[in-house]
């Protein structure tokens, strides 16, 4: 796990102007968000017996979403791994965004972009939204 510190503050930030902020990992991560000083409404992982199912398996996403109160058109799934989490979103109708999981990679592929004059000769394969 990397500790991106631009968007663990984007998050919060989020979360200080009322966004839910609701984390899901496969793994154990009420620790991990501790340590990251990530301000999050739930943290749910995949061994929880309300969730009870690996991403990207529907019936994890879905029971989340029961548990917050929150439908899948009013949610966005940021994830680092297109066959976990993005099927996981895709699954539920849910939008997604698919970042590389090293920020220093995401901020150089994004500088290249930007000198670019012809952005369809950018090459944005580190970054998916659906």
């Amino acid at each position: 796990y990397f500790r991106d510190r631009q968007l663990i503050r984007t998050l919060n930030s989020l979360h200080a102007q009322g966004v839910l902020i609701v984390v899901y990992s496969d793994y154990p991560a009420r620790e991990k968000v501790k340590t990251l000083g990530l301000a999050a409404d739930f943290v749910f992982s995949s061994i929880d017996r309300e969730v009870g199912y690996a991403k990207p398996d529907r019936r994890a996403m879905e029971n989340i979403m029961k548990i917050t109160g929150c439908a899948a058109q009013e949610c966005l799934l940021i994830g680092d791994r297109m066959e976990k989490d993005g099927l996981a979103a895709q699954n539920v109708g849910m939008d997604y965004l698919i970042l590389k999981q090293l920020p220093w990679v995401r901020r150089r592929t994004a500088r290249q972009c930007v000198k670019r004059t012809d952005t369809n000769d950018c090459n944005l394969d580190h970054i998916m939204l659906k």
